[in-house]
């Protein structure tokens, strides 16, 4: 109780009940605390930014095109892009460097069949080194799981939510990937 919170991303020890009830929440071992975010109603901060657009420059490809608003999204407006693959035999993805924590990390995309059966939402800090899970996306069944948790939820128009929660052992650079 003796340092304020000021910003998203401190942590909280003490928080005071403002009702008069006096049901006061506190944490005394630092390494415990819950982090004070500021984000959407929720407190969801994406730390991933971009993910929303495979079409920004933040996004690295690989044999692979995003044509921008080429699907209607999950939500019924014309937003969502279409990754194309290239015409080599190699690796088709887009993806992203990122700095992992040892805390679980999640990634989710939102994707429907446009002409690939399946996607590998992939995890990794090493070339021989990563986690995973490959989603098939006619069925929205979960085909192998690689170092993770994996999640897929149905939604409208044939699109599927897939998730992947990723726990590094140690702080990391690393790479989050969608391959086609």
């Amino acid at each position: 109780g003796t340092t304020p919170v000021t910003a998203s991303g401190q942590p909280v020890g003490l928080m005071l009940d403002k009702s008069g009830s006096g049901n006061h929440a506190t944490q005394p071992t630092a390494a415990s605390r819950p982090i004070y975010r500021r984000g959407d109603s929720r407190g969801v901060v994406n730390l991933l930014t971009w993910s929303e657009d495979f079409g920004n420059a933040a996004w690295n490809k690989t044999d692979s095109t995003v044509t921008a608003n080429a699907v209607t999204a999950p939500d019924g407006t014309l937003t969502a892009d279409k990754l194309v693959e290239g015409i080599t035999i190699e690796n088709h993805n887009v993806y992203r460097g990122v700095n992992y924590t040892a805390t679980a990390h999640s990634y989710s995309v939102r994707v429907k069949n446009a002409g690939r059966n399946f996607i590998w939402l992939r995890a990794s800090h090493s070339s021989s080194s990563f986690s995973g899970a490959f989603f098939n996306l006619t069925t929205g069944e979960i085909t192998g799981v690689s170092n993770c948790t994996a999640s897929v939820v149905a939604l409208s128009s044939g699109w599927f939510e897939c998730r992947i929660v990723y726990t590094p052992t140690t702080a990391v650079a690393g790479y989050v990937y969608v391959y086609i």
